[in-house]
């Protein structure tokens, strides 16, 4: 905020504090929503990479599995490929999870939506960045009026503990 600014909303919190509270409590609201939106974008991304990871196992793993003998040496096959038939049934069941039985989307399409959620991410915490510094002053003017004007809680408390001490 400008100095201008500053002198003005100082000024209005002493005529109405109540408008100061609520100008906190509106920025506050719209920091936190922002703070969220970013926890609910890293969710999003990380499921992303797990899901491109699974398709990655579920592509490398399926000709192996299908691949399996006929007739003979079948036990022999599945004991030399059983680690790629473990990850195979685990990337099948996690897809099965995510995407039905339905086709699969594009590694490409997946990333795709990441950079994006990243380009969203990364204008949100610069927007954080920004609007953190004129919250927290607006945060310090309301607790100078409050002393300001007598209505400090901590001293309040501090005073009656001190008065409550004396009458003992």
């Amino acid at each position: 905020l400008s100095v201008e600014c500053q002198v003005l909303l100082y000024y209005i919190s002493m005529l109405d504090p109540d408008a100061l509270d609520r100008k906190i409590a509106e920025m506050g609201d719209e920091y936190s929503g922002k703070k969220d939106r970013i926890k609910d974008i890293e969710k999003r991304i990380k499921a992303l990479e797990e899901q491109i990871n699974d398709i990655d196992v579920y592509r490398k793993t399926k000709p192996i599995v299908d691949g399996v003998p006929k007739h003979f040496g079948i036990d022999r096959y599945m004991r030399e490929h059983e680690s790629e038939f473990i990850l195979y049934a685990a990337a099948e069941r996690s897809l099965k999870k995510n995407f039905g039985d339905g086709k699969l989307p594009l590694i490409k399409e997946l990333r795709a939506e990441q950079k994006e959620l990243r380009v969203e991410k990364d204008k949100l915490k610069g927007q954080i960045n920004d609007e953190k510094p004129p919250l927290d002053e607006l945060k310090t003017m309301r607790k100078n009026i409050d002393l300001f004007m007598g209505v400090d809680d901590r001293a309040e408390q501090r005073r009656t503990k001190k008065r409550s001490g004396e009458l003992e």
